[in-house]
C-alpha cells in the first residue's frame, strides 16, 4: 500500500489538491450501504476500509515506515494503479462576479477599520485576510505582526491558512518568537489596532474562545487564547470579526478568554487593565457594531440585504442603536476583484461549505 503525491509528484496543497490512495480501497459498481461517494465514484467505506486508511497512513508516516519506500511511491505516477482520488476540498459554485457575498461584506467592511502605518497584531482566520486586504488596497503601509514572532514584509504568495503558515514565513521583514511580537510590540505599546476572530462575544465586548457551558464540563470545548487575551488586554482598538448567528452574541459568555469590557462602567479599568485600551468594533455578516461609554455595544451600521430589526432579532439582549444608524457602503468593484484575487481557491471566502455532502452555514 503507497501513498502517491498527485499531479506529477508535486506536493500537494493542503486544501487544495488531492491525495491518491493506492491499495485496498476497490470501486464498486453500485452505491449501496456501506459505500459513499467520491469524486463521482462509489468506493467501499465499510469498518475495512477505514482500518485501510489508517493503515495507509501509518505504512507511510509511522515509526515501521521506510524511507526509500516512501520515496519511491511518491515518484511513481498516479495512473500506474487503480486509485480512489479522495478531494481535501469540494468544488464550490463560483459566485456572482457583481455581487458580494456576506462574508465578503464583512471582511470588506472590516478592512475599512485598518489606517494606513498602523502597527496591527493579527489573529487566526478573518484577521488574516483582512489585514491583507487592507494592505492591498488602502493602506500599503500598514505593519502585519502575528503572535509568532513574525511580521509581514511581502505579500505572501498565497493566503496563509493560519498565521504560522510557513508561506509567511518566507517574505517576513523579523522573523522571531512569541517573546518578540507579544512582548517588544504588543506589551511596548507599539501596537495600534487587534484583530481577532471569535467563538462568542457578549454585550461588553468579552470574547469566548474556550468552551460552550461549564468549564469543567463542556458542550463544546475550543481551542483556547494563544495571544488573543494578550491582543484584547492591550491594544488600543480591538476588532473583532465574527460570521452573525444569535447563539454566538449571548448577553453573557459562559468563559471570558479575552476580556472585553467587562461587567461595563469602568469595571475594566477598575480590574487593572490599561486606560484607553478595549474593544473598538465588532464586524459580522450582518452589520457594524461599536461601543458606547458604558463599555455596551450598540448597532452602528448594516449590510445591504438587511435591517435593524433582523439585527437586533440576531441578538441574546435588548440591542441598543446609534442614532446615525444606517446601511454600510457596499464593496467597490476593486475592492471585491482585490479581495477574490487574495483568496481564488475560496478558503475563507465560502460562506456554504459542504461537509460529508451536506451544506452547513458557519
Amino acid at each position: 500500500m503507497r501513498l502517491l503525491r498527485s499531479r506529477g509528484g508535486r506536493i500537494p496543497h493542503p486544501l487544495r489538491d488531492t491525495m491518491t490512495w493506492i491499495g485496498s480501497i476497490s470501486p464498486t459498481t453500485n452505491a449501496g450501504p456501506g459505500t459513499r461517494k467520491v469524486s463521482g465514484n462509489s468506493w467501499t467505506n465499510g469498518s475495512t476500509g477505514s482500518r485501510t486508511v489508517k493503515r495507509i497512513w501509518g505504512s507511510c508516516r509511522g515509526r515501521d515506515s521506510r524511507p526509500s519506500d516512501l520515496t519511491h511511491a511518491m515518484r511513481t505516477p498516479c495512473h500506474t494503479a487503480p486509485s480512489a482520488v479522495i478531494s481535501r476540498r469540494p468544488e464550490m459554485p463560483s459566485p456572482d462576479k457583481r455581487t458580494p457575498t456576506p462574508v465578503e461584506r464583512m471582511i470588506v467592511a472590516a478592512s475599512h477599520l485598518v489606517e494606513d502605518h498602523a502597527v496591527l497584531m493579527v489573529g487566526t482566520q478573518w484577521p488574516i485576510i483582512v489585514s491583507l486586504l487592507a494592505r492591498a488596497t488602502h493602506a500599503p503601509g500598514a505593519v502585519i505582526c502575528y503572535e509568532g514572532g513574525i511580521v509581514l514584509q511581502d505579500m505572501p504568495g498565497r493566503i496563509p491558512l493560519f498565521t504560522a503558515d510557513p508561506v509567511v514565513q518566507s517574505c517576513a521583514a523579523f522573523l522571531g518568537e512569541s517573546l518578540d511580537t507579544l512582548g517588544m510590540v504588543l506589551h511596548g505599546g507599539r501596537c495600534r489596532m487587534a484583530l481577532l476572530s471569535a467563538a462568542s462575544v457578549d454585550r461588553f465586548g468579552n470574547i469566548n474562545t474556550t468552551c460552550i457551558g461549564p468549564y469543567v464540563s463542556p458542550t463544546l470545548r475550543f481551542g483556547g487564547s494563544g495571544g488573543a487575551c494578550d491582543f484584547g488586554s492591550l491594544s488600543p482598538r480591538t476588532v473583532i470579526v465574527m460570521e452573525h448567528d444569535r447563539r454566538r452574541f449571548p448577553e453573557r459568555v459562559d468563559f471570558i478568554t479575552t476580556p472585553g469590557y467587562l461587567d461595563g462602567g469602568g469595571e475594566r479599568y477598575r480590574a487593572g487593565l490599561r486606560p484607553r485600551t478595549g474593544p473598538y468594533a465588532v464586524v459580522t455578516t450582518l452589520g457594524l457594531f461599536r461601543f458606547n461609554e458604558a463599555g455596551e455595544m450598540i448597532l452602528s451600521g448594516f449590510h445591504e440585504g438587511t435591517d435593524v430589526e433582523e439585527i437586533r432579532g440576531q441578538v441574546q439582549w435588548d440591542l441598543k442603536v446609534a442614532d446615525d444608524v444606517g446601511p454600510l457602503p457596499s464593496p467597490t468593484p476593486l475592492e471585491l476583484d482585490t479581495l477574490r484575487r487574495l483568496d481564488p481557491e475560496r478558503m475563507y471566502l465560502e460562506y456554504k461549505r459542504l461537509l460529508e455532502g451536506k451544506e452547513i452555514s458557519l
